[in-house]
C-alpha cells in the first residue's frame, strides 16, 4: 500500500513539472516577440514595477534604430526583419543574463539593467552601439540610445519617459550616440 502511494506521489510530481513547463511555454508565447525572442511591451511595466517595489537599483535604456525605415523602403520588410534579428543578436550577446530585453515595437528596444550603475550600463550600451554601426553598416543603420538610472520616487512612467526623451535628444544631436541623464 505504501509503495502505491509513493508511486502516485511520483506521478503527481512529474505531472506538476510537466504543467510548469507548459505554463512557461504559454507565458513565453504571450510575452515574447517571435522575431527576437525578447519580451514584448506587455512585460515592461510588470518588470519595472517589481524592481521598484523590491527597491532594486536599475538603469533603463531606450534604443531606436536610425535610418531603419529606409531599409524597409529600399530592401523590403524581409531584409528589415533580418536587420532586427541581427540587432537583437548583438544586444543579446552584450547584456547580462539578468538584464531584461524588450522589443517595444518596430525598431525600438528597451533594456532594463538591474543592480548596475550608469557607467557600467553605458559601457554595455557603447559596445552595442559600436557593433550595430559596424555590423550593419552596409544598410546605414546605427542606433540612438537614451539611458537613465532609477531615482527613488520615480514611477514606471517617469523612467520610461525620461529615457525616451534622452533617446530623442540623441537623434537630435546627430544620431548614433548615447545620451545619459538621471
Amino acid at each position: 500500500m505504501l509503495k502505491a502511494y509513493k508511486e502516485k506521489i511520483v506521478q503527481l510530481e512529474n505531472r506538476v513539472k510537466q504543467l510548469e513547463i507548459e505554463k512557461q511555454e504559454i507565458i513565453d508565447f504571450y510575452s515574447k516577440d517571435s522575431s527576437t525572442g525578447f519580451f514584448t511591451k506587455r512585460h515592461l511595466k510588470s518588470s519595472l514595477d517589481l524592481l521598484i517595489i523590491s527597491k532594486i537599483q536599475f538603469c533603463f535604456a531606450v534604443i531606436d534604430l536610425d535610418n531603419f525605415k529606409n531599409v524597409n523602403d529600399m530592401y523590403g520588410h524581409d531584409v528589415g526583419d533580418e536587420v532586427l534579428k541581427n540587432v537583437s543578436n548583438i544586444i543579446h550577446r552584450n547584456v547580462r543574463d539578468t538584464d531584461k530585453k524588450i522589443r517595444f515595437g518596430g525598431d525600438e528596444f528597451m533594456l532594463i539593467f538591474p543592480n548596475i550603475d550608469l557607467l557600467c550600463a553605458k559601457k554595455i550600451l557603447e559596445r552595442i552601439r559600436v557593433e550595430v554601426e559596424s555590423e550593419i553598416k552596409e544598410k546605414n543603420v546605427t542606433c540612438s540610445i537614451g539611458l537613465t538610472e532609477y531615482v527613488n520616487g520615480d514611477s514606471v512612467e517617469s523612467v520610461i519617459r525620461r529615457s525616451d526623451s534622452l533617446m530623442y535628444a540623441a537623434k537630435n544631436l546627430g544620431k548614433n550616440r548615447i545620451v545619459i541623464a538621471i
